[in-house]
This record gives structure tokens, sequence and C-alpha cells, in this order.
């Protein structure tokens, strides 16, 4: 109501409805098609008895200023039903027919909350509130249209005032809605985001986390969340200009995502495998997958100008930096310069092969170049010839008959070929059969954990080439479909990569050598093409020998042996001179103190970040942290975002402890990478890092704030690859748990070789491994660190994800809080 002084006075207010969200309770306490209100106020939707959102309050807002403006009612009628039926059929006549001096932004405003369909009704409160603030700014400051009456007359105040009140009513309306979204960002959301982050969901955490943002942009529990299943994007492309859009690997039916045009610095993007495509007018599409866990997303697009692409086949962006293989065994090998080449985007198909069939491809010298060597001994031309036949005795795979491959099978991948018949197709086509280094480059295992589930490991048979698990640049099928030759040798025998459908998953990341004239069934092939022929240098031609060890039969050393090898490792106990150098207590989960003491050799000291929960009372149960490799390489203190992945160990109530060990972070050194080698320098290192674990636990034990007896050991890959030789020298441990961990297939010395250790393990572990591990294979690395642990049966644990070099988080977090909570029991309750 608008007193005699323009004062609005709000006598009534309507009856709250419930949210959408819980339409069904307000179905049972309304009855299914009852209408609650005042009929002339209703609207049509709320008339009709239907469910009604924040819709119907903004036509009740159009129709009580209508009211306002025309001092007569919108709707009306003999009786309540006459009111109803006007409301769902009436249509009133614009104001400013009753009203001329009614300003034509406020005549808009009304009509578009008086939308009768209510998915036409589109405005919303916050529109609402701009848009009469901005009519009332230009009522009130005195520059009037022509033909507008000025606001000093009494009809021109009440138009102010009714521009006031649809003003006022729409910012009371957008801040209940708004206040609304901040509960839901809190209190639905944030708990929601964090479930999805744990499931390894993060595509749609990250979706619901650009939501949450919008209404709690400076939440720091959002902002960890945030960072735990984001990174920084950085693209660019030559030329540059190119759009650069995404999508989650293997969703081929979601819509691609625009991030933008190149350059690209640092844009935000989820966590985990992206599907990447680039276009610009003029040039070919380009595609790449990535990133894996382990680099963050950075990209070159190298565009190909339309119609210069060799047919079939896709560039792969090498040049950029030296190339390290990711085969386990061979990972040791020193990087390679790899410039850019074109390699097949499927492999080889049957219709394919049958062309250099037909064009007398095994007739023409001049395609077999190499050498025939059988057992060990050279063979004659035509004798090598004698044994490439198809089934009938025809030159031709051997899964062909007749010289022709089965029917039907036109573009499944040719099979049944040797390393020669592939070797020889390849110079036929122009092109060359890929090295391991090209190969693996094109596959990358590092994405096995995605790859391998999309691709055909079926056990069932092959399928047509091009149908399975996208690889970098767009290929397809380097995983599983049929092993595929490459042109590196180990010996007499030649590498054929991938795995077949009918091998073992783990197939995709080991590497397998074979002799240059099988012909299997699941045998197969691509080519690649370099526009620099001379760049095949020896390093990248040459031999790739297979580590010589096996780790399946290993035994252990002797106790006299193993006695010996204890004197290396120990130490004296003496003054740490500990100091606490940095407090944070900023956060509400826990304490923060940055610690030092002195090493155990030479005059250096050890920098550790020790962090003490508040949701539990000391003394704490500690856990003592030994990280992945990555850090061998930076050399500035942890990030934030380093802990990110460990701050459920302090939320169960333990404390948590992580030592900058030499070679990491700030300690760099001469150490550049985790593979063990069987020089004293290892070795060296070996003794050092073990020290460095004693002497954080000789730290731990002069607080009186840690519980000494319970004092724990936690191990990330390179940590949890290393940890049998500390778990074996360390007696002060009580528990361990190792995430993706497993023998090194290098070996070291043997006083620093994990796997001499390992059997005098006698603690409780828990090891979690990834079925598609890149870097520690299931049967060769995974199974003899766990059968060797010394550890008895009944208190070590195994468990295996179809995951690669990353478990799930929140399995992680299942599986190590409820090893805690089995041998440690629960942490003391804060008092």
């Amino acid at each position: 109501m608008l007193t005699a002084a323009g004062q609005i006075k709000v006598l009534d207010f309507g009856i709250a409805a419930v949210t959408s969200a819980e339409a069904e309770t307000m179905a049972r306490l309304t009855s299914a098609g009852s209408s609650i209100g005042t009929a002339a106020y209703m609207s049509p939707e709320q008339a009709a008895g239907q469910i009604v959102d924040a819709r119907t309050d903004l036509w009740a807002l159009g129709v009580v200023t209508r009211e306002m403006l025309t001092a007569r009612p919108v709707f009306d009628g003999a009786n309540v039903l006459a009111v109803l039926n006007a409301v769902m059929t009436a249509t009133p006549p614009p104001i400013r027919d009753l009203r001329p001096d009614v300003p034509a932004e406020l005549d808009e405003i009304i009509a578009r909350t008086m939308v009768r369909e209510r998915t036409g009704r589109a405005i919303t409160a916050g529109e609402v509130r701009d848009l009469a603030a901005a009519c009332h700014t230009r009522l009130t400051s005195g520059v009037i249209p022509p033909g507008r009456m000025r606001t000093g007359s009494r009809r021109g105040v009440i138009v102010a005032a009714a521009v006031s009140l649809i003003a006022m009513v729409a910012l009371g309306a957008w801040w209940v809605q708004r206040n609304g979204r901040v509960r839901w960002a809190r209190e639905t959301a944030l708990p929601e985001i964090i479930r999805l982050a744990g499931a390894s969901e993060f595509d749609a955490a990250f979706r619901m986390a650009e939501d949450a943002r919008r209404y709690i942009p400076d939440d720091p529990l959002l902002e960890e969340q945030v960072r735990a299943v984001t990174r920084l994007a950085s693209i660019d492309s030559e030329p540059a200009g190119a759009a650069i859009s995404y999508r989650p690997y293997g969703r081929a039916d979601e819509p691609w995502r625009l991030l933008g045009r190149t350059p690209i610095d640092e844009a935000r993007v989820p966590r985990g495998l992206q599907h990447w495509k680039a276009e610009l007018a003029g040039f070919d599409l380009a595609e790449d997958v990535g990133p894996g866990p382990f680099w963050p997303p950075r990209f070159l697009f190298k565009l190909v100008a339309s119609g210069q692409a060799p047919a079939g086949m896709v560039r792969i962006v090498s040049s950029v930096e030296p190339f390290q293989l990711f085969i386990p065994g061979l990972d040791h090998l020193p990087e390679v310069e790899l410039p850019d080449y074109w390699i097949d985007q499927r492999e080889v198909t049957n219709r394919e092969f049958k062309r250099f069939v037909d064009d007398g491809g095994y007739r023409r010298a001049e395609f077999w170049r190499e050498a025939f060597v059988k057992d060990g001994k050279p063979l004659a031309h035509d004798a090598a010839m004698a044994l490439l036949t198809d089934t009938t005795g025809r030159p031709g795979p051997a899964t062909w008959e007749q010289g022709v491959y089965p029917a039907g099978q036109d573009d499944y991948p040719v099979s049944g070929v040797s390393w020669y018949e592939a070797a020889a197709f390849a110079r036929w086509a122009g092109k060359s059969l890929p090295t391991i280094y090209h190969w693996s480059r094109a596959a990358d295992q590092r994405l096995s954990g995605d790859v391998v589930p999309a691709s055909n490991f079926s056990g069932k048979g092959p399928l047509p080439a091009g149908r399975a698990g996208l690889t970098r640049a767009g290929t397809t099928d380097m995983a599983g479909n049929v092993k595929e030759w490459t042109w590196t040798n180990t010996g007499d025998k030649r590498y054929i990569l991938g795995g077949a459908w009918s091998e073992p998953v783990y197939m995709f990341t080991d590497a397998d050598a074979q002799s240059p004239f099988a012909r299997a069934s699941t045998y197969g092939f691509r080519c690649i093409k370099t526009d620099r022929p001379d760049h095949l240098h020896a390093g990248v031609m040459g031999e790739a020998a297979l580590p010589s060890r096996d780790l399946r039969n290993v035994a252990p050393v002797s106790d006299a042996v193993f006695r010996a090898w204890l004197s290396m490792y120990s130490f004296d106990h003496g003054n740490l001179g500990a100091t606490v150098d940095a407090v944070d207590d900023t956060s509400p989960e826990w304490r923060l103190e940055r610690v030092s003491y002195a090493a155990a050799y030479g005059d250096e000291r050890i920098p550790a970040y020790l962090f003490l929960p508040k949701n539990a009372s000391p003394p704490y149960q500690t856990v003592v942290f030994f990280p992945g490799s990555g850090v061998i390489s930076r050399r500035t203190p942890p990030a934030a975002s380093a802990f990110d992945m460990v701050n459920f160990v302090m939320r169960s109530g333990r404390a948590f402890l992580y030592p900058i060990y030499k070679s990491t972070h700030e300690r760099g050194d001469v150490i550049k990478t985790d593979y063990p080698d069987e020089t004293a320098v290892w070795r060296d290192h070996m003794v050092m890092w073990s020290k460095d674990v004693g002497r954080s636990i000789d730290y731990l034990h002069t607080r009186t704030d840690i519980d000494k007896d319970r004092i724990g050991y936690m191990g990330y890959s390179w940590g949890a690859g290393m940890a049998p030789l500390f778990l074996a020298v360390e007696p002060r441990l009580s528990l361990a748990m190792l995430n993706v961990g497993g023998f090194y297939l290098q070996a070291a010395r043997p006083e620093a070789d994990p796997v001499n250790f390992a059997s005098r393990v006698r603690i409780p572990v828990v090891l979690l491994n990834g079925r598609f591990d890149f870097f520690f294979p299931t049967d060769t690395s995974q199974e003899p660190m766990f059968r060797l642990l010394g550890t008895p049966a009944e208190h070590k644990r195994r468990v295996v994800y179809d995951a690669s070099h990353t478990i799930p988080r929140n399995e992680l977090i299942k599986e190590f809080v409820g090893w805690m909570d089995k041998y440690w029991g629960p942490v003391a309750a804060r008092r």
C-alpha cells in the first residue's frame, strides 16, 4: 500500500512455497492439484494447481505494480472462480493505454513479468532489479524524455514509488534467491564436489565447482577442491589463432567445449585426460589427447595446410623437447631428439596390404633389403620367401587363404605377418616401420589408465582398424587389437608392442620382442614417414636391450649379508639442533609448522613440514611421507597443492610429516631421475635417503605431542618403490602404506637394491596398484614386491584397480585410513 505521504507499507505476505527440488513434499502438504493464495494475484500455473517456482513470484510482482499504477484490479470477477478464470484466460490491455505517462521501460518490465506461459517468462529477479534501478535513476535525475510528465506531480510520485517498489521487491527476491544459492553451494555442492573429486570424476567436479564459485568465490575449501580437480592449460599453435576445444576422453557423444584461440596461457581445465582439437580455416583439423596424470597440459599444434598431409597419416609433434621412453625396463634409456614425423592413424588393413601383394610385393627384391636371419643363422632369399606364405602356400600373410583375406574383413588390421613382411610393405609404400621411440611417442603409455579400458583387449578377436583406443594426434588401436612390429631390435629379435586382443591388458605398457619370422595371427603393424630420413641416427635406430634380470624368482640374501649391509645404514642419534622456523595456524583443520633438523651426514639440514590436526588431541599418530620422483626436478619448496593429495591424513586426526629429502626441492643435487643404476653414487644416495627417514623419526621422538609407538610410513611411486629398504632398516616404523609401488626393473648395487631388503620387512603393509601401470608392470614388478615382503600374509594386503599409475582418491582414503584405524586404533578425541 502507498500512504498519502508516499510511504510504502507491506500489509500482507504471500504464502511461501518450498523449492521445486522438494516438489513431492509440497504436493503431500497441499494435496495434488490444489491452490493456495489470493486469487487475483496468482500466476496461471498456480491457479491451475501446478508446481510453482520463482517465476510465480515475478508474475505477482507485475500484478501488484500494475494495480498500483492503474488503481484498479488487474483480474476481477464476481467470485473466486471468475477471478481464477480471468487469471488463466484474460489478457490485460497495455498499461500505457490506461496511463500514457507511465515510462515505456516500466511498462516493458511489467509485461515481461506477466507472460502467461511460464516457460516464456524468462526474466529473472536480478534483471528486474537492474532494469527498475536504471529506470528509477532516470526518473529522479530530472532528465525526462519528451512526452513524459515530471515526477513532481502526485501521479509522478506514484510512478516513482511503483518503480521503487518493483526494484525493492525484486532486490529482496534476488537476495533470497542468492542466499539460497550460497546455501546450496556450501551445503550441497561442496560435499558433492569432494565426493566426485575422490572418485576421480574430475570433469563433473569441475563443472559443479564452476557453478559454486559464482556464489562462494572466496571459500577456502572450495579453492582447495578447485586445485585438486583442475590444471592450468597452456596451448599454442603454428600458425596462431586456432580455435581450441576439448571434451573428456572417451565422451564422443558430448559437445566440444571451446577454450579459446591460441595462444592460450594457463586456462583452467578439468584434471584428467582430455580430447583436444585445433581448428583454423585453410588447415586440417588437428587432434591430441592429454595430459596424463603427471605432467601439465602444454600443447603445441603444428597445423598442416589442407591437402598437404599424406593420406591416412597424422602429424606427431615431437621436436618440442627430447623424448624419453615410458616402457618399463626401457625407461632408463637416455632421451633422444625426435623430429616431427607422420604416423598411420590406424593399423595397416587387409585391403591396403592386398595392394602390396597384387603389385608383386613378394616378388620384388628391392623391397626386401634386410638380411634374413633365423635362429641365429643367415637364410637365403628363396628359402626365406618360402616361409612367408598363406595357408595354401601362396605369398601372403599366414591368416590368408589363396592370396585372399577372409571375406568382409577389408578394414580389419592385417595380421599373421612377420617383421620382414611389415618392413617390405613399408618400403613399398614409401614409408618405414616406427622405432620403439616413434611408436611409444604416439602411443604414450603414460595414458594407459584411460586408453586401455577404451581399447580392444576383449579376448574375442580384432576389431576393424580405427574403432578403439584414441591416442596421441588422433591415432587409434595402439593398445590391443593386434600387436605392432617396430624397427628396433634386441639381439636377434624385434620389438612388437601394444599388446593384442587376446593378451593381458598390461601388455600395452610392457615390452615384447619376437623372432622377425614370427607370424602369429595377432601380429600386425603401422608405418611412419619422416621429412628427414637422416634423423634416424644410431641413437634412435640402434638396438635397445631388455633388462637382464627377472624379478619373479629372486631369492633373499642371507642373514649374514643383510647384517653387514645394515651397518652401512646406521647413524648416530645425536643432537638434532631442531628449530621451528615458521608457523601457519590459519587453516581451521590443522596447524602447519615448518621445522628443520640436522641430517645424519655432512653439515646439512633437513627442512620438513609438520601438520598437526585440530580435530584430535595429542599425542598424535603420525605419518612420515616419501613423495614421487617429480620432486627431483623441482628446486623450490613444495606448493600448497602438493599437500592436497594427502590432506586426508590430517582430516583423519593424524599428524603428517613431509621431509625435504636429499636431491629433492631446494636440496637438489646430481641425481636427476629416480631410475636406479649400479653406480656408487646411486648407492650413496640410497643411504642418505634412508638416513633422512631415520632422522625424521628422531625428530618426531623429541616432541611430546607425537605418539612414538604409532609412527608410520607412506610412500608414493618413487617413495613406494624404495620403501622395502627403508622399512627393513628402520625398526621404529609400525606400519606402511604404499601407493602405486613395485620393484624397479633396473638393477642397483645389491646393498642398495630394495629387492634384497623386502624379505626383512615385518610390519603391516598395504600396497595399492594399477592394473595398467606403465611404470611398475603387474607381473614383473608389483607382484614380485608383494610376494617378497616378509610381513606375515595376514598383515599384508594388495589391492589392484583398473587404473594406471594413479589410484582413485576415495579408494586411497578408504584403504589407508582403514589401515591406520586397524593397526593404530582410533585417534584421541579433541579435548
